[in-house]
């Protein structure tokens, strides 16, 4: 990726990203942060109190004989020399317990907004290999800067009001002095945003890789994934994989760190050798009278202030734009707009009515690709029907699922429910509908009830109803044997856990459907880990549904798919058969062949 150069435009990026920024906090902080901008005041202020009144008694002493210990001006000083020395101190101490309480909150509050906006983005989104790299830079990067960003606006106050009051010491001195030292201070603010700019650069071009990297990482962290290595004998060659592309990441970076050392070095001999010089004329100016020891070291201390409060605001600057880069990828994830729109004004299906599902002329392809995935599939799926969904994998059966649950939109055609366009119906009140039980199913480490309860979040769970969905799913023939029943923590992350078996988990899962209480079921391999005999009693559960209940399945086993009201094939992309079991078996076509070769297996 090309660097960006600092213009106008990107000074104005930064300003703006940090409007956007404050716009958040400001509402429920603005107390703290107007006290940690007080406190930022008294930071600068005081430096410049203890070393002119220190310059004021060290010249008070010097020219004054016989002076008094009781000298009104002398304890006048004094005293300002001890508070202007004591109080900053207890200033710092204020100023870090704010600054932590300030952390803390821009931690959390983004934290927060980061996962909120990531579970409201819609799966086409979640899926487009464009909006990863995107999403990596905002979990690994973002996240970590937005706190440095927020809190250096107020490191700014400091050093600009430092470099203000240190530049109207210097100006009773002589002019010339502010231009050289102004002018010494530009190479280490060039340096800096140069390699910023980098920085973000090398990121944003391996944006890729670091995915890589972190999948391969999180490969070997997961236990599941470990298992297998080990049997495969495979270890080795994924942690190899995840060096060798770590190493590769590393190298532009070291390169990157190798060539900001080399231009630091030289800026900072332009710069400290300009102060060199500076100190030498004011050694000058004391040497010839011009100027007495306390002002000469008011002026040394003052140039100090000025120089480090230069050098803060232009290593802060550099380091704030370079920020600002990560800040931007922040601010677009946060206004990241949905692939899926949905309407203002949008109709609201009733629970009331049963959902008859209509697919019309559907074709569909996924984005930036050409395979037609599903291809002019008309379909009706009557209010209270059980109907299959079968063929071979790769065939479009999920994808169409994906469509009805408006994780995509069809490339042509509609879906219909109840009469009404897809589009124009409020998703909440489509999944108010819907309990869905998908392939790769969810698992949470949680408490068996309230895993059970999370399929219809209420203020409290009914245990009555909880036990009586894991029944029919046969989820209770297990758990009332676990140690704390329901009340036993799922997985072996915590403390107490239990960790269930595939067919365990899978069960639970369909509980948590049945929990839900769904107008529609979505059911996609519901039983694939589970045997025969409790495959059984689950159907026979589906099947004595109420006749207002519509029920989508996609099996593989014709032992269940031969119990639905009809049965739907699927192949490319198309419905090529449809029928009831009887029926598609007579026409001796794609499912009684199927069929035939799934049943040579039980003879």
């Amino acid at each position: 990726m090309e660097e960006k150069k600092i213009t106008w435009s990107t000074l104005g990026r930064i300003v703006k990203n940090q409007k956007f920024l404050n716009s958040l906090i400001w509402p429920e902080k603005k107390w703290l942060m107007l006290g940690m901008a007080f406190l930022s005041v008294l930071v600068s202020i005081f430096p410049f109190l203890r070393s002119g009144a220190e310059a004021l008694l060290i010249n008070l002493l010097t020219t004054t004989k016989n002076i008094s210990f009781y000298n009104q001006d002398l304890i006048f000083y004094a005293v300002l020399f001890l508070v202007a020395s004591f109080i900053p101190a207890f200033i710092r101490s204020v100023d870090r317990y704010f600054e932590m309480i300030f952390w803390y909150y821009v931690d959390e509050k983004f934290k927060f907004l980061v996962a909120e906006k990531n579970s409201q983005l819609d799966i086409a989104t979640h899926e487009d290999p464009k909006k990863k790299d995107l999403f990596l830079r905002v979990r690994e990067d973002a996240l970590f800067r937005v706190r440095q960003f927020s809190e250096r606006q107020f490191r700014f106050i400091i050093d600009i009001l430092q470099i203000v009051i240190a530049l109207g010491v210097l100006t009773t001195s002589s002019w010339w002095l502010l231009f050289i030292v102004l002018l010494s201070t530009l190479p280490e603010l060039l340096v800096e945003s140069k390699y910023g700019r980098r920085t973000w650069a090398t990121r944003a071009d391996q944006s890729e890789n670091w995915r890589i990297f972190w999948r391969y990482h999180n490969y070997l962290e997961s236990l599941r994934h470990v298992v297998e290595m080990r049997i495969f004998q495979n270890v080795k060659y994924f942690l190899q994989v995840m060096k060798k592309t770590l190493f590769g990441l590393r190298v532009e970076e070291k390169r990157h760190e190798k060539d900001r050392l080399h231009d630091s070095f030289l800026s900072q001999v332009l710069s400290q050798g300009t102060l060199a010089a500076v100190y030498l004329y004011f050694i000058y100016q004391v040497v010839n009278g011009e100027i007495l020891i306390g002002t000469f070291l008011f002026m040394l201390a003052s140039l100090g202030t000025l120089r480090a409060g230069l050098s803060g605001l232009a290593l802060n600057l550099a380091r704030h734009y370079e920020d600002s880069l990560f800040m931007t990828d922040l601010v677009n994830f946060l206004t990241l707009e949905n692939i899926i729109k949905s309407r203002r004004q949008s109709y609201k299906l009733s629970r009331k009515n049963p959902p008859m599902v209509r697919f019309d002329n559907v074709s569909f392809s996924y984005p930036e690709t050409n395979r037609q995935i599903i291809n002019n599939f008309t379909l009706e799926i009557k209010a209270g029907e059980k109907l299959a969904l079968v063929g071979l994998n790769g065939a479009g059966k999920t994808t169409l699922i994906k469509l009805l649950c408006r994780f995509y939109d069809p490339s042509s055609g509609g879906i219909y429910i109840n009469g009404h366009n897809l589009k124009e119906i409020e998703l909440d009140s489509w999944y108010d509908q819907i309990g869905a039980l998908f392939q790769d199913f969810g698992t949470y480490d949680m408490t068996a009830k309230d895993f059970i309860s999370s399929g219809r979040i209420s203020p409290s769970a009914s245990m009555r109803e909880v036990i009586a969905a894991a029944k029919k799913s046969g989820a209770d023939d297990f758990i009332k044997k676990w140690p704390n029943k329901y009340e036993q923590m799922l997985g072996k992350e915590f403390t107490g856990g239990l960790e269930p078996s595939v067919g365990q988990w899978q069960k639970i899962a369909l509980t948590r459907v049945f929990y839900r209480q769904p107008r529609l079921y979505i059911l996609d391999e519901p039983t694939a880990s589970i045997d025969a005999e409790a495959e059984a009693k689950i159907f026979e559960q589906l099947e004595n549904l109420p006749d207002d209940i519509t029920v989508i399945l996609i099996s593989h086993r014709f032992s269940t798919v031969r119990k639905a009201d009809r049965v739907a094939v699927v192949a490319d992309g198309e419905l090529k058969e449809l029928g009831t079991h009887e029926e598609l078996l007579a026409q001796g076509g794609e499912y009684a062949r199927l069929f035939k070769i799934q049943a040579l297996g039980y003879e």
